[in-house]
């Protein structure tokens, strides 16, 4: 491994190489973040990220969505974005979920009942449908303008692509996607070992069918091997993060350090926003099926839908250290000047 090289890529990274086109200044990706909040710690990471790119500009999160029932995980996402300076965005719930991996051995979620509970609290009562909240925001969307990342079960993109017109828009779930989503940026698969049956598919492995089978959009794949290629560094969490803050907290309640977690959902979430990052590989164009208990065989096709990242030692290490920078950053640290 080359350190140059390393060093290269992290700048790219931070989008201070002006010769990079996908960190210039533009309007802000749109995104829809559909999440398992509460299953793994990789979850919260993620959305720490999404948080600190929407202060600079890079990213707007339209909307979060939750395959898990946990009555918690709502809650807890809302302290998150209250964490890092941004209350307002909207929570759908989604508690007929049939695809909850929780385990209470590892559970963070409960910090929203202690020392994280959301300062202006959360009703649940009060919160909308994970599905209705995806097709207003849908509906409400300029055409080929939201990117959808989807690090949970497929359980809330099933529901979308079957649902009719209602009250929100005339219009469908599935015209809505086609006509309102420029991709869907997807945590699921494993594409080294095609006969493994990854977690975010195999707990709602019918609705990971009925999307692959209907979505209408381009798909990529960040699969089970990338993550855990790309592993937090357990430094950022001990010397970096203060005591008290939720990302340390919550990582230490399901696995403390030295444990280093793989970055599953962190990798779908930055490709969804930089999508010609140098950062990642991707392969030809393609068809993932679903076979089994939830195995995702890629076929070459050059019409296909689907693509899935890979990634080098050099991009490996370039990404843990920017997505520990980022994790790290103070509210509002990189807010975008206007």
């Amino acid at each position: 491994m080359r350190l140059h090289h390393i060093v290269l890529l992290f700048t790219l990274a931070l989008g201070v190489c002006a010769s990079a086109p996908v960190f210039a200044a533009s309007e802000p990706v749109k995104l829809i973040f559909d999440t398992d909040m509460g299953n793994d710690v990789d979850d919260a990471l993620a959305l720490a990220i999404l948080n600190t790119l929407q202060d600079e500009g890079k990213c707007e999160i339209l909307a979060i969505t939750l395959t898990i029932p946990h009555k918690l995980a709502a809650p807890y996402t809302q302290a998150i974005n209250e964490a890092y300076g941004h209350p307002g965005i909207p929570i759908g719930i989604n508690p007929n979920s049939p695809a909850e991996g929780f385990r209470k051995e590892r559970d963070f979620l409960s910090l929203a009942e202690g020392a994280h509970a959301p300062r202006g609290g959360f009703d649940a009562a009060k919160a909308p449908g994970a599905l209705r909240l995806l097709r207003k925001t849908l509906a409400d969307a300029k055409p080929g303008s939201v990117v959808i990342v989807q690090v949970g079960m497929f359980t809330n993109m099933a529901d979308l692509l079957k649902s009719g017109s209602d009250d929100i828009s005339p219009k469908d779930g599935m015209t809505l996607v086609k006509e309102k989503v420029r991709f869907l940026s997807l945590m699921a698969g494993n594409f080294k070992d095609q006969k493994y049956a990854e977690f975010n598919v195999k707990l709602d492995v019918p609705a990971a069918r009925h999307v692959v089978a209907h979505w209408p959009t381009p798909r990529v794949w960040s699969g089970f091997e990338i993550g855990k290629a790309v592993l937090f560094p357990a430094k950022c969490i001990d010397e970096t993060l203060p005591p008290g803050h939720i990302i340390r907290d919550s990582y230490q309640r399901y696995i403390p350090t030295p444990h280093e977690r793989p970055c599953w959902d962190l990798t779908s979430a930055w490709y969804a926003v930089f999508p010609d990052s140098a950062l990642f590989g991707k392969s030809e164009k393609g068809c993932v099926s679903i076979v089994g208990k939830g195995a995702t065989p890629f076929t070459a096709d050059a019409t296909g839908p689907d693509i899935y990242l890979t990634v080098t030692g050099e991009q490996s290490e370039a990404l843990r250290n920017i997505f520990a920078e980022r994790v790290s950053r103070k509210p509002g640290a990189g807010k975008a000047k206007r």
